[in-house]
């Protein structure tokens, strides 16, 4: 099911947050997905799960049968080449988890969005980003991927705005002030149809 993309996108921030510190580090996640993510009651987030972090100047051999990741959530290139992938697979996985987030969907495959009415010229830009099958047109890191999300959140606030936004009276009708006490009203009878 979808979620408020305003929260959503609050979640997202904060996954991009951890993966920017592991990143920072040399760590590569390679397991980004829902299962992964745990919430607080305070709704801060908290990325579990690194069993599967590749770290830095430690040669791994994985066996070509063994996928390392989760489907749907792993980056085109983890599926190939597990032992040789970087932050941009990391990065991947939260487009996927951004995009399941908002439209209750996943991606229709790696560089394909859902089809989905919120999903404007801006978020499909992000999304054009996020899920490229080729890394290198992804977000160049966690901070980059952030702003983006930040500028998408920005956008949402507005559209929201726009939409809870009572109309102006017209011009020359005075708009009726609020009143503090209840009008008492008497029974009156029903009005024939």
């Amino acid at each position: 099911r979808a979620l408020e993309p305003g929260w959503a996108l609050r979640v997202a921030r904060q996954i991009l947050g951890v993966l920017g510190m592991l990143h920072a580090q040399g760590l590569v996640h390679r397991d980004v997905q829902p299962a992964n993510v745990l919430l607080t009651e305070d709704g801060d987030v908290r990325l579990i799960d690194l069993g599967l972090v590749l770290r830095p100047g430690h040669d791994e051999q994985v066996p070509p049968q063994l996928q390392v990741g989760t489907p749907f959530y792993a980056a085109p290139e983890q599926e190939k080449a597990p032992g040789a992938v970087g932050p941009a697979a990391d990065l991947y996985a939260v487009g996927v988890l951004v995009h399941r987030m908002v439209s209750g969907h996943l991606p229709d495959g790696p560089g394909r969005m859902h089809p989905h009415s919120l999903f404007t010229a801006p978020w499909q830009r992000f999304f054009a980003t996020a899920l490229a099958v080729d890394p290198r047109r992804r977000f160049a890191s966690a901070g980059q991927m952030d702003e983006a999300v930040a500028a998408l959140e920005a956008v949402w606030r507005t559209q929201q705005e726009a939409a809870c936004a009572l109309e102006t009276p017209a011009q020359g009708i005075e708009a009726a002030s609020v009143r503090h006490v209840p009008i008492r009203t008497g029974v009156r009878p029903r009005q024939p149809f």
